[in-house]
């Protein structure tokens, strides 16, 4: 895997990059931890729309786990059709299939 071992940072800004690469509309927040303007915590790293598609992922490095807020989300928009993902950089693979 080309993606093992690297940081958050690149990982969202290779994951961004190829998306953008596929055609995809990207809306990605730099950190959704934090309450502000009235939104609640816990957004996905990225969320994008191509065609009829809708696509949310959290991106995860290291020991790094799912927060109860993201949970939340994941489960709200899948609720509402949007496709909702959690990938970690060994997920390269599996991440070039939802975007292609």
């Amino acid at each position: 895997m080309l993606l093992a071992n690297i940081a958050h940072a690149e990982f969202l800004r290779w994951v961004l990059h190829y998306a953008k690469r596929q055609g995809w509309r990207v809306k990605c927040d730099h950190d959704s931890r934090t309450e502000h303007w009235q939104s609640d915590s816990g957004w996905p790293d990225i969320f994008m729309v191509r065609g009829v598609r809708a696509v949310a992922m959290e991106l995860k490095v290291g020991r790094d786990r799912m927060k109860r807020t993201q949970v939340e989300w994941k489960a709200a928009l899948a609720a509402t059709g949007v496709e909702t993902y959690v990938f970690r950089p060994t997920d390269e693979d599996e991440i070039r299939v939802v975007l292609t």
